[in-house]
């Protein structure tokens, strides 16, 4: 059977991983930890046969399911036969729980779910791939989950939204991928939108603050809504429903005053993502004069919150965002006569080969130029 949701698998015991290891990744970039980071848009490439992959717990769990995840690109790759076996220490021998010949994964990002008739409880399992579809050198998934099956089991928590410090997103269309906007590192939250109805969800990442609004107080940050489901598009916005919020010491939240960024959208999730200004699969930059709806209160916490409404259960309900240079800052911004003089023209074109904007960009010219130059930047290059 297929099931797309990866993080609505009951008993899900990603959460609980101690540590991984196995076979030998052919490159850098696409190695064994993006089988666990809840991504099919990340994948895992060896070409050591037969390859195994070895997940140990944090306690002996006994396993009722499993699944595995086709990556991105090269079908011929996928695995096709595979055992998954069981022990509890080093020195064990490996007990195999089930065996698999022949399968297929029916198209990319496609996750294939195995149900097994098991009641022995180990702490640490090995999936053994000894041939993958077309018998070539390279084998490749992009998602590996182990789970228990039952609801009430610790892997239930995948359904809540979590938040960490990770290296950034993978795939960025135009961006230097595997970094922050800034620095080596971004904040990633990742969840599921679980039925059809109101969801909402905040991880605290800064407490015990005491930094009072006044009147020229701004937040600043970048947002990075990422399809979480490989190339697959979102059209319900699921990952743009995210944004920073500020609880302040009398009780009140920045979401309830009002509060309007730059491109005249409130600065709630729920706004932000109704607004369907933030672009997928780049960094984009929200900032709003928080001053002149909160001066004078106290800012105590800083969250990262995700609030949608209502949606549609047919179509992709995991979502995975990732927040950058939060600021909080005092700056009181021009005013200017023109709408021309809010203009940047100190930047080129952010494309790529892959994603273009049609080389348009704020320039400087004489009317009715016959030609004239245009930078063509891309962070991912150093040609262009």
């Amino acid at each position: 059977t297929t099931n797309e949701l990866s993080y609505q698998i009951n008993g899900n015991l990603s959460g609980e991983i101690e540590s991984y290891s196995g076979s030998a990744a052919k490159n850098d970039n696409e190695v064994l930890k993006n089988l666990f980071d809840g991504d099919s848009g990340t994948k895992y490439l060896t070409e050591v046969k037969p390859s195994e992959v070895i997940v140990k717990l944090k306690s002996q769990q006994v396993i009722k399911s499993y699944a595995i995840t086709s990556a991105n690109d090269a079908p011929g790759r996928d695995p096709k036969n595979w055992s998954l076996q069981g022990r509890n220490s080093d020195n064990e021998s490996w007990v195999t729980i089930d065996n698999k010949a022949n399968q297929v994964f029916n198209g990319r990002y496609k996750q294939n779910y195995f149900e097994l008739d098991n009641s022995k409880a180990y702490r640490q399992y090995r999936l053994r791939i000894t041939a993958n579809k077309n018998g070539g050198s390279m084998t490749q998934f992009s998602e590996f989950i182990l789970a228990t099956g039952k609801c009430q089991e610790v892997g239930a928590s995948i359904s809540r939204m979590n938040s960490n410090i990770t290296s950034g997103p993978s795939d960025a269309w135009n961006q230097k991928s595997n970094v922050g906007w800034t620095g080596n590192h971004s904040l990633v939250c990742k969840g599921t939108h679980v039925g059809t109805g109101h969801a909402y969800s905040y991880n605290v990442i800064y407490d015990n603050l005491n930094l009072t609004v006044s009147d020229n107080t701004n937040l600043r940050y970048v947002i990075f809504p990422s399809m979480s489901n490989g190339d697959e598009y979102d059209y319900e916005y699921t990952q743009m429903h995210m944004a920073v919020d500020l609880k302040f010491k009398d009780g009140t939240y920045l979401s309830e005053l009002g509060a309007i960024d730059q491109n005249g959208n409130k600065v709630d999730a729920q706004s932000q993502g109704d607004s369907r200004t933030l672009v997928a699969q780049q960094w984009n930059e929200i900032y709003s004069k928080i001053g002149d709806v909160a001066k004078g209160k106290v800012i105590e916490k800083i969250l990262v919150v995700y609030d949608m409404k209502a949606h549609n259960a047919r179509a992709l309900a995991k979502f995975q965002t990732y927040f950058d240079d939060i600021e909080i800052y005092n700056q009181d911004y021009p005013v200017y006569s023109h709408l021309s003089d809010y203009v940047n023209i100190l930047r080129g074109t952010n494309n790529t080969g892959n994603f273009s904007r049609g080389l348009t960009i704020p320039a400087v010219t004489v009317p009715n130029g016959f030609n004239f130059w245009i930078p063509a930047t891309s962070a991912s290059s150093n040609s262009a």
